[in-house]
């Protein structure tokens, strides 16, 4: 044995080859802010347009629906239709990869089957798998020219369209998309009185556009021994030569079409409109590839940024988000904090075991976190927030077990041992306890790598990431540790200060633990009043849950819903003005940029769209002494928003707080069905007046009240036939004097136009002088409008959504977490719903109302969580048992895990912080300490009892032995952890209550272990002595 530890150079060479590696690995691992994972989430969208949310649905949206229910393994599908466009959301349930790609190519199938039926006019299926790195965009550029007019002149389009050609080029970018693009053009603007005096018809119009517009190719040619293909082109982009083109009248006479019709090239109509300080601009939001370093794409976006502003001398294009401030900081946090706690872990072990053996074992953190990070590499996995939460867990554990073996080998050295008996005879004491405790904290953590669901997913890497380090730290406790200590360990001379210190804390420890064995009665007292104040904090929400706390991204969405058929100039008017409140009461320095959109709304679930639906993106600047918090700026700015909505016309102004966290939905999403659309809106109406009544409750919106003014043409159907004309022809007709309709295309260089035919604008007395003045047929022929059709005006829904086949209406509804707690908000929407739902004889009676959102994940996450914790705690158990051959044994040594969890709870309480999904997380790391601690306390008393000393003794000495160890253990891992808790490296909702919980969790955890440990140990080890009297 002896010779196993003489030779170092193998584990130098070991020791060197994996920090090298590691450090490599650290830093060449690709940077994002989530991990990437399947969200098993497919979005499916089709437009046709000019069409109605009624036709939508009817035509494109239903048979979608029918199209996606018909694949297996579909968890739900909620359709939308809204003017113009169907969004299909597809969601899964929890698949492996390989067996959701097969459900996606069979859905895929499906819809391109069904789109075969689809109208003529409709575009494509765009069919998108919805994952970590699309669903939400790495960096938000704004391209503006700095000009009102440049709009108009389609300059900022034209800058936009080569921006956007550049950002496509750059490394890693997957997909562009744009907002406030607009297509150029070749209009030809008719005019109707202009018509009728030429005696030309429409159709005539139409044609000859159509016509002379076109490029086609005209075959091949073989002349002279060579063969040329032959093109024949039609007009060019030039307006004039196409104001030229002749058109035959009526009475033969050839009109040119410059005399009926404006002839411009220019840009199109707006589907939305984007403004960057009340000036024209695009927004362009960039889409990242899987595995893409999202530091490095979001560098080489700023320089592509400060490159083009810099060749314009103008700021042309503007940053307007980025996810790297986020990855960054959080990767800043935790390099501080490492630096911080290694600074811990240096002192704390040179305090108790000296200069030399502090370095030896102190090797063992950037060892194991080194073969950490090197087999995430080598696994493909990105650095990112689940990653660092592992390295939050564990950080000071893989010390642990370091400190107890130095410890061992350090008092046989002081006892007079050399190096290598010392360090034989410490490893045949602890390699059992430490390799135990090792496996047993592994254990706890295993079942986690197997947690179904989204988060199970996304969170998968955060206990691999702690498996791993484990390991890693076993390897450098039994075997870098020992050999590095056999030709470096030594006592230090001079230093007896250290050994009377220790002998003192033990001699203390010992009469105090002595006179708890004496009378236990005040220490049970104590810590049952810890569990019952732990229990009654729980129950009573005294520390309030928020499951999915988080820290807010620094940019949100502030959303503004105008009155029915109001058009974008209108929404974007509105929008102006609620941006203006939100820069009055912005502090200097503290904008980064605003952005006010019409005609489209980015929410967490979908991309909603129509003319009164605008959106103002407020970007903060990074938060400095001056700077507020997103949440206090938020609240700062809700009753101006308020304040200005109604002098604004808005309907309705909701803020959308971003997060930095799992992409989840709502906090709150409640969805009305079982009846007729009109009763829904009521129902959903009344809800929302309901809950507004509710303290804590916000930011409440629903689909209901989308109307879009309609004007329907009701066709004589014998008078139309008589006429010549059908439905199809009809609509034909009238979309050419509004929407217009393209007829052809044209060359225009290197870029190519479209060619549209349109009537030039009309307002609404125009329009109704046009429908009651003849039209002139094709044949020349002359007819009353008022022959062929009967207008009426409706209202018309601009949203109808369906979930699973049913008539739905969803309404959200955010919660302030302080105030209310996810159990609360439930029974306030449940207590609201029964008063207005609920009573007999009530309106609403027969809808059904579900809650979903986020309270569905946390259910389900919750549930899974607990249900997997315990079973790594029976796997814990099994493996203890195994280890001492005992069955009730391991209870005294998991016992110290209620108590330490109790223990979380009350420091919960204590510093005010919630108790989240991640301090979960962290009770599975304290729980793995406190064990350990356990284990090598009760294998000593084990050893003790084994060498016949009595069972009070054999715990009592074996508490004094462990006693070091112990304190070092809990110094060193608080101390890695304490930063993190009291925020001195930037305070954030995730890492703080999960800093916070292993420290108050180890403060309850170590007295525990110091004093009911032996105290049941000794209490067991004397019943197996009374029931084996062999046993001496």
């Amino acid at each position: 044995m002896p010779s196993v530890f003489r030779s170092h150079r193998l584990a130098d060479l070991i020791l060197a080859i994996v920090l090298l590696l590691g450090i490599w690995a650290y830093y060449a691992m690709p940077r994002a802010q989530y991990p990437e994972v399947d969200l098993n989430w497919v979005a499916v969208a089709v437009v046709w347009p000019g069409a109605t949310a009624r036709d939508v649905e009817r035509e494109i949206a239903a048979p979608l629906e029918a199209a996606a229910r018909r694949v297996s393994d579909v968890r739900f599908v909620a359709a939308t239709s809204r003017d113009h466009v169907a969004t299909l959301l597809v969601r899964f349930h929890d698949l492996d990869h390989n067996r959701f790609e097969r459900r996606l190519v069979a859905l895929d199938r499906e819809i391109r089957q069904a789109s075969a039926d689809f109208p003529k006019e409709s575009r494509p299926p765009q069919i998108i798998e919805l994952t970590s790195s699309n669903f939400f965009p790495t960096a938000m550029v704004v391209v503006g020219s700095g000009s009102a007019e440049s709009k108009a002149d389609g300059r900022v389009c034209d800058l936009a369209e080569a921006t956007r050609e550049k950002l496509e080029k750059l490394p890693g970018v997957g997909r562009i998309w744009s907002y406030g693009m607009r297509g150029r053009e070749l209009a030809v603007s008719f005019d109707p009185a202009a018509l009728e005096r030429n005696g030309v018809s429409l159709e005539a119009l139409t044609r000859a556009v159509a016509e002379q517009t076109r490029s086609l190719p005209a075959g091949m040619a073989d002349m002279s021994g060579r063969r040329y293909a032959m093109r024949v082109e039609g007009l060019n982009a030039n307006p004039d030569f196409l104001a030229e083109l002749p058109i035959a009248g009526a009475d033969g006479r050839m009109v040119p079409v410059g005399e009926v019709a404006r002839v411009a090239a220019g840009i199109g109509p707006a589907r939305e409109l984007v403004s960057l300080d009340g000036k024209p601009a695009v927004l362009l939001s960039v889409i990242k590839r899987e595995n893409v370093n999202t530091l490095e794409l979001t560098d080489a976006v700023h320089a592509l940024v400060r490159d083009t502003n810099k060749a314009f001398g103008a700021p042309i294009l503007t940053l307007l988000d980025d996810q790297s401030a986020t990855t960054r900081e959080a990767i800043g946090v935790m390099q501080a904090n490492a630096l911080f706690g290694m600074l811990v872990v240096l002192a704390v072990t040179w305090f108790f075991l000296g200069r030399r053996l502090a370095l030896l074992t102190s090797i063992g953190v950037p060892f194991a976190l080194a073969g950490m990070f090197l087999a995430l590499h080598l696994m493909g996995q990105t650095l990112n927030v689940s990653v660092l939460l592992g390295v939050a867990i564990v950080l000071g554990i893989p010390l642990d077990d370091a400190v107890v073996v130095a410890e061992a080998i350090r008092l046989r050295l002081a006892a007079g041992m050399n190096r290598i008996e010392a360090v034989s005879a410490a490893m045949k004491e602890v390699a059992r306890p430490v390799t135990a405790s090792i496996f047993a904290t592994c254990l706890a953590f295993a079942p986690l790598l197997f947690l179904p669901g989204l988060m199970g997913r996304f969170m998968f890497v955060t206990p691999l990431a702690v498996v791993l380090t484990l390991l890693c730290s076993l390897i450098a406790s039994l075997w870098i540790l020992p050999r590095h200590a056999v030709v470096w360990g030594g006592i230090e001379t001079g230093v007896g200060w250290r050994d009377s210190f220790a002998q003192g804390l033990r001699r203390r420890y010992g009469k105090s633990l002595l006179h708890t064995m004496r009378h236990p009665a005040p220490v049970f007292v104590v810590f049952g009043a810890v569990f019952l104040l732990a229990g009654a904090s729980l129950a009573l929400e005294w520390v309030k849950p928020r499951w999915f706390a988080s820290d807010p991204l620094r940019v949100f969405n502030v959303n503004v819903q105008m009155p029915p058929a109001s058009n974008l100039e209108t929404t974007l008017a509105a929008t102006h003005e609620l941006e203006k409140e939100a820069r009055r009461i912005a502090r200097p320095g503290e904008l980064n940029a605003t952005l006010a959109m019409a005609g489209l709304q980015f929410t967490p679930s979908e991309l909603v769209l129509g003319e009164q639906m605008g959106q103002i993106t407020i970007s903060l600047a990074p938060e400095s002494a001056s700077g507020r918090g997103v949440a206090d700026y938020v609240a700062a700015l809700r009753p101006a928003l308020q304040a200005m909505s109604n002098k604004a016309g808005a309907e309705n102004v909701s803020v959308q707080v971003l997060s930095a966290d799992l992409p989840m939905l709502s906090s709150l999403s409640l969805r009305l069905s079982g009846a007729p659309l009109e009763r829904l809106a009521e129902a959903a109406r009344d809800l929302r007046l309901a809950l507004a009544e509710t303290p804590g409750f916000s930011d409440m919106n629903d689909d209901a009240g989308f109307s879009q003014p309609r004007l329907t043409l009701r066709v004589d159907t014998p008078a139309a036939a008589r006429a010549g004309l059908d439905p199809f022809k009809l609509a034909a007709l009238v979309r050419l004097h509004f929407e217009g309709v393209a007829v052809g295309k044209v060359n225009d260089g290197d870029k190519t136009l479209e060619v549209v035919v349109r009537g030039q604008a009309m307002n609404q007395a125009e329009m109704q002088r046009w429908l009651a003045k003849p039209w002139r047929l094709p044949d020349g022929r002359m007819v009353n409008p008022a022959e062929l059709f009967s207008v009426t005006m409706e209202s018309t829904p601009g949203e109808l959504r369906r979930v699973n086949g049913e008539r739905a209406i969803t309404l959200h509804a955010g919660f302030d977490q302080d105030k209310l707690s996810a159990r609360q908000a439930v029974a306030a929407v449940d207590a609201a719903w029964a008063r207005i739902g609920l009573q007999p004889g009530s309106r609403h009676a027969g809808i059904s109302l579900q809650q979903g959102g986020e309270l569905d994940d946390v259910k389900a996450s919750l549930r899974d969580l607990i249900a997997f914790m315990a079973l790594g705690f029976v796997l814990m158990y099994a493996l203890l048992a195994v280890q001492f051959g005992r069955l009730v044994l391991p209870l005294v040594i998991l016992a110290t895990t209620p108590m330490a969890l109790a223990g979380v709870v009350v420091g919960l309480l204590i510093s005010g912080q919630p108790i989240t999904l991640y301090t979960l997380y962290g009770c599975v790391a304290l729980s793995g300490v406190a064990v350990n601690a356990s284990i090598v306390l009760v294998s000593a008393g084990e050893d003790r009892l084994a060498r016949a000393q009595p069972a009070f003794a054999a715990a009592f000495y074996a508490g004094r032995r462990r006693l070091v160890p112990i304190i070092i253990t809990t110094l060193t891992v608080i101390g890695g952890l304490v930063s993190l808790a009291f925020g001195w490296g930037g305070d954030s909702l995730l890492w703080g209550p999960l800093a916070a919980s292993i420290i108050w969790g180890l403060a309850v955890a170590t007295p525990l272990t110091l004093y009911v440990t032996p105290l049941m140990h000794a209490w067991l080890m004397r019943k197996r002595l009374a029931a084996s009297p062999a046993i001496t």
